[in-house]
């Protein structure tokens, strides 16, 4: 939660009453914070809330009042409050009086914000109390108003006018200290020195030097270290690679073990049915879940480079070793992901068409009873999210003509005599009744799977691939490794369909 404070004057009412009036917040004023400026949008608040009036922001003590109306002008945001008949309500309200104190400090949640050059503005924000406190950050707030009331009820303090803040309290408590630890967290990364290597070839030419930073780089695991841009892209470079992983979903690996486990539901008996007569028993349903377990495998490979190549060969050479290490990584895991799809066919949906699949109807058609045996099989309730197909698949669909020999699949967006869109613009994508067709790299012919994203599931350890160097002083050499951990698991099999076609070879 974050805290700022305005400037008012205290005066009196001729309406002798107990109620403090003026700007909480000032619109349109920019201020410095010390370390960035800010400024508050008229409308970032929710005029409807009432929140507690607090001294100093103290949320361990009661509060000295509360507010009881707000609005949204033109200068800024506009309160009504009412302090509280105790020993501090009292003391707070001779100071308001006296002149003695004349400052507003809100505490508030940013929850929409935009930055205007410098200057961070704050469309939207939830108000979590309003505090009289010594010192000001904006000084256009002002209290118009105050004044006390002769009103004997009012000292009476019955138990329905006293309002409980102690949520409040509490919730402001805990986002102020999950504020602290944000700010903590910030000045730890700003206090780090940021990487200055440009480049992965720069940055192995510094660590065999011996360079301090680059040691520290490269042995490092501190996620909230910035990453340098070839890192970032090294990691695309990877995705790119992984057509088929990146079809699926994708969750980090468990901390520890060789293996991971996963549920499935084994068997389903009975299902949801209606009541026939009130007190009946409900229809029986029983899921059976069991589970399977995972390997964790080891994907990885290493490069050894002489001592004179990384001396004094360009920059480019060494960031073209690291650079066919981090595609071979990439490909060895897009396989593994492949190599668990493909040996699903066996207790997965399949689908057979005849050697006659060139007719773009009988595609069609095959695509449809694929989507409806994964919506009707699905243990999980999965439906069909794309279709990944080989590259002579593709090949073949994409030449399938008509009587007339135009291509029933448009291939140049013309939408004439097509069922289904294919494009041939090197995306390798295309769309058959409302599913998307990708091509995957690298398939055994023949492939052509529909399925639902969540029925496969790759398990990366998180940052991979990652580095390790070594040297040999004997032959003046240095080995530079690639891995990463790896899994996959296979929750719900008949959330994929295999289209099995003898004609395609």
């Amino acid at each position: 939660m974050e805290t700022r404070e305005y400037d008012f004057e205290a005066r009196m009412s001729d309406v002798e009453m107990r109620q403090v009036t003026g700007l909480a917040v000032p619109y349109g004023q920019t201020i410095d914070l010390g370390g960035f400026q800010e400024r508050v949008e008229r409308g970032a608040f929710d005029t409807t809330k009432s929140v507690p009036l607090l001294w100093g922001h103290d949320h361990r003590d009661i509060p000295i009042g509360r507010v009881t109306a707000m609005r949204d002008t033109e200068h800024g945001l506009e309160i009504d409050a009412v302090l509280n008949d105790t020993d501090k309500g009292e003391n707070v309200y001779r100071a308001l009086k006296a002149g003695d104190v004349s400052k507003f400090s809100i505490g508030f949640i940013p929850t929409k914000s935009r930055k205007e050059g410098d200057v961070i503005v704050r469309e939207k924000a939830t108000l979590k109390e309003v505090s009289v406190v010594n010192f000001p950050a904006y000084t256009k707030a002002s209290v118009t108003s105050v004044r006390e009331a002769d009103n004997k009820n009012n000292k009476e303090n019955k138990m329905e006018d006293n309002f409980d803040y102690s949520a409040e309290i509490g919730e402001v408590r805990s986002e102020l200290a999950e504020l602290g630890r944000k700010f903590d967290k910030v000045t730890e990364r700003d206090e780090q020195d940021t990487v200055q290597f440009r480049s992965a070839g720069e940055w192995m030419k510094a660590l065999f030097k011996g360079d301090t930073e680059a040691r520290d780089f490269a042995t490092s695991v501190d996620a909230d270290i910035t990453r340098p841009a070839w890192i970032n892209d090294g990691l695309k470079l990877v995705e790119k690679q992984r057509i088929v992983k990146g079809l699926f979903s994708q969750a980090p690996l468990p901390q520890s073990g060789n293996t991971y486990e996963y549920p499935y539901v084994k068997t389903q008996t009975g299902t949801v049915g209606v009541q026939a007569n009130e007190g009946d028993n409900l229809a029986y349903l029983k899921l059976d879940i069991d589970t399977a377990n995972a390997a964790v495998k080891t994907y990885g490979g290493y490069s050894s480079i002489s001592r004179q190549a990384i001396e004094r060969s360009d920059v480019a050479y060494l960031e073209a070793v690291l650079r066919f290490q981090t595609i071979a990584y990439a490909n060895a895991t897009e396989a593994a992901v492949q190599a668990a799809l493909l040996a699903t066919s066996a207790t997965a949906n399949e689908v057979v068409i005849d050697q006659t699949s060139t007719d773009a109807e009988v595609w069609i058609g095959a695509v449809l009873d694929a989507k409806a045996e994964i919506d009707d099989n699905s243990k999980l309730g999965l439906s069909a999210d794309f279709i990944v197909i080989s590259r002579d698949v593709h090949k073949k669909l994409a030449t399938i003509t008509d009587l007339s020999g135009r291509p029933v699949f448009a291939v140049n967006g013309d939408g004439q005599n097509t069922f289904g869109s294919l494009p041939l613009n090197g995306k390798l994508a295309g769309v058959i009744d409302g599913t998307p067709v990708v091509v995957g790299k690298n398939l055994a012919a023949g492939t052509v799977v529909v399925a639902a994203s969540q029925a496969l599931v790759s398990r990366e350890s998180a940052g991979a691939p990652f580095r390790l160097t070594d040297e040999n002083i004997v032959n003046l050499t240095k080995d530079y490794s690639v891995y990463g951990y790896f899994g996959v698991d296979v929750p719900d099999v008949k959330g994929i369909t295999f289209i099995k076609d003898d004609g395609v070879s």
